[in-house]
């Protein structure tokens, strides 16, 4: 498949990480060297995952995030990592975490693949597929690169938090992590919208419990109980902490953990 978004194809835990011998800590940002090509980035605050891949003189940026100083902070890096200026971004989604850095390196020369793919496929197009689903948005777009073994996926997998399937439902998150194995079955590396790296069998997890949380939010709502009565069943509470693969304590704020409660019964009775 092209570096095309054209070409695409749209979709309606006790889970490990993975961590890296290259993975270091660099001006506030965790850096992690993929391979001589890719390398991930992720403020260690602000916690998105940004992919730096180079082919031929030219850097492809994936998902800056935003933050005027944070970016000024990040162009220093891939100066100092990479062999120039961005030429090219693209987003997984176009929510403002992934986005928002877009302006800015726009701003320095960079084209921004929504608005001129040409330019973006003038260099990339025989080294990064792009496959379009719909699960965390309208239009989450994967974007693998082979020559790395790399996928990043957005926030249709979040290694760091609950699961956000409100655009397509347990439906279009099923089918996005069908596409998603299916592509890294051969070992690839996958990178969320946030939190570590992980292979395919931690993303399979990630689905299960996610099954298991659908199906439980829906008996108790069918069985007349409202959001705040559902927070409060042990089993509920057991099922959210399959999530927290950080093992923060707290996990979630409540309004954060009510708000998940309250999307899931919207998805269950849309």
């Amino acid at each position: 498949m092209m570096f095309s978004l054209a070409a695409t194809v749209a979709l309606v835990l006790s889970a490990s990480q993975v961590e890296s011998d290259s993975e270091r800590i660099q001006d506030g940002f965790r850096v992690t060297d993929i391979g001589p090509s890719l390398t991930v980035v992720a403020d260690t605050e602000y916690g998105t995952n940004i992919g730096l891949f180079e082919k031929d003189g030219a850097i492809l940026l994936i998902d800056p995030m935003p933050g005027e100083e944070r970016l000024v902070a990040l162009a220093e890096l891939i100066k100092d990592s990479a062999s120039g200026q961005v030429d090219c971004i693209l987003n997984t989604h176009n929510h403002e975490d992934h986005s928002g850095g877009n302006a800015f390196f726009a701003a320095n020369g960079a084209a921004i693949a929504e608005v001129s793919l040409e330019v973006c496929n003038a260099v990339f197009s025989e080294s990064v597929q792009l496959i379009t689903v719909q699960s965390h948005t309208d239009e989450d777009i994967l974007v693998f690169v082979p020559e790395a073994s790399t996928l990043f996926v957005g926030d249709v997998f979040d290694n760091s938090w609950h699961p956000t399937f409100y655009a397509g439902g347990l439906p279009g998150l099923n089918q996005a992590i069908d596409i998603i194995v299916d592509l890294a079955n051969d070992g690839a590396l996958i990178v969320p919208g946030h939190g570590r790296p992980a292979k395919a069998d931690v993303v399979t997890q990630f689905r299960d419990n996610t099954v298991e949380w659908v199906t439980l939010i829906k008996r108790l709502h069918e069985a007349g109980m409202t959001v705040e009565q559902i927070m409060n069943v042990p089993e509920v509470e057991v099922a959210l902490q399959r999530f927290n693969t950080e093992r923060r304590d707290p996990f979630i704020p409540q309004r954060a953990y009510s708000r998940f409660v309250e999307r899931t019964v919207e998805i269950i009775s849309g």
